[in-house]
């Protein structure tokens, strides 16, 4: 071996243990990215409801309690939804069980014009499918998902109580010169954050309330579950609202196909009320996404993690967006105007000395 090869052999090892220590990174995030995402989502809902949290401290109250007591708040309102909706869930499953011999005659004489399939065909793919559900499997799902829930909350709680801990945590990491400009930066990814997720919020309610009433007016079996479902999976933009349509679709297929008809253009027209009136309203000012790129995020997401990664693909994607277009897009102006303005202070011809 010559002297040559002596003087690139350590750059050679160090970017040998530079792409060892990639390779290691990223099957180390493979193994835990369930794991990641349940923190990501914890450290979303903590940011989402930090601002409550400070209101409250600022009548010196102690922040352990105004947090316990925002989150309370939530649980409170939740519980009385429900205290709400269950009995009018039951009583709609009561009436549909009561009818269910007459829509099944509907739907046998609706089938016989259409190119649905029998009755019959349908009743023995459902126990077929019944069948083959594994029920210990669903059972093990639904407490993971369960589980989920609660490290998520759990980690939200933690999150909001030592909010201000963890900032000066990381800025603590930064060189002193650029803690003031981090700070900045991070504060106003977290507000946009915040005022995105919000803005989200109110479509998604929008989405739920004129899905229910308009599903109850024209006399959709399980309008209330449908609204219910129609705002939870406004998470998930156009995906969500295909699956509900889909679902309310064929359920109105038992009332008739005009019902069915009118179902369709109810959705139509909230998806379109939601897209050009109520979006440009509660996010104007706010960072708007392009709706293609939320799409690709959700399905990347999705075929990645299934559903945790598509709940986590929006508000990471909202991160990195506005991080892009807040942070870089206007550091590299930034750039681009102060080389501009040198490469003209150059190209400037010297002013002539005046004669004395």
């Amino acid at each position: 071996m010559n002297r040559e090869s002596f003087r690139y052999a350590p750059s050679i090892v160090l970017g040998g243990s530079i792409l060892l220590g990639i390779v290691l990174l990223t099957m180390l995030v493979i193994e835990l990215q369930v794991v990641l995402a349940v923190l990501f989502l914890g450290l979303v809902l903590g940011i989402a409801f930090a601002p409550l949290a400070d209101y409250l401290s600022r009548y010196r109250i102690p922040r352990p309690v105004s947090v316990l007591a925002v989150y309370a708040l939530v649980a409170g309102v939740l519980a009385l939804f429900l205290w709400y909706a269950i009995p009018r869930i039951a009583a709609e499953a009561e009436t549909y069980i009561d009818e269910s011999g007459e829509l099944a005659d509907q739907y046998e004489e609706f089938a016989e014009d259409t190119p649905l399939p029998a009755l019959e065909d349908v009743q023995e793919f459902l126990a077929d499918f019944a069948a083959g559900i594994d029920v210990a499997g669903q059972a093990f799902i639904v407490f993971d998902i369960g589980l989920y829930f609660v490290s998520i909350l759990i980690i939200a709680i933690f999150f909001t109580i030592s909010k201000d801990r963890a900032m000066d945590f990381t800025l603590s990491l930064v060189a002193e010169d650029q803690r003031e400009q981090t700070a900045h930066v991070l504060d106003a990814m977290a507000r946009k954050l915040r005022r995105y997720m919000l803005a989200q919020l109110i479509s998604m309610a929008f989405v739920g309330l004129f899905t229910y009433l308009g599903l109850l007016i024209l006399g959709v079996p399980f309008a209330l579950i449908l609204g219910v479902l129609a705002f939870v999976l406004g998470i998930l933009p156009v995906i969500g609202a295909t699956i509900t349509f889909a679902i309310a679709f064929l359920l109105a297929l038992t009332e008739g196909l005009t019902i069915a008809l009118m179902v369709a253009a109810l959705y139509v027209a909230i998806e379109s009320l939601e897209s050009y009136v109520l979006i440009p309203i509660v996010q104007r000012s706010q960072t708007r996404m392009p709706e293609l790129l939320i799409l690709v995020a959700i399905l990347v997401g999705g075929a990645l993690m299934g559903i945790l990664g598509a709940l986590i693909a929006l508000p990471a994607t909202v991160v990195l967006y506005i991080l892009v277009h807040d942070v870089i897009v206007p550091w590299r102006q930034s750039q681009l105007e102060r080389r501009e303005a040198g490469d003209e202070a150059e190209e400037a011809p010297a002013k002539p000395a005046e004669v004395s």
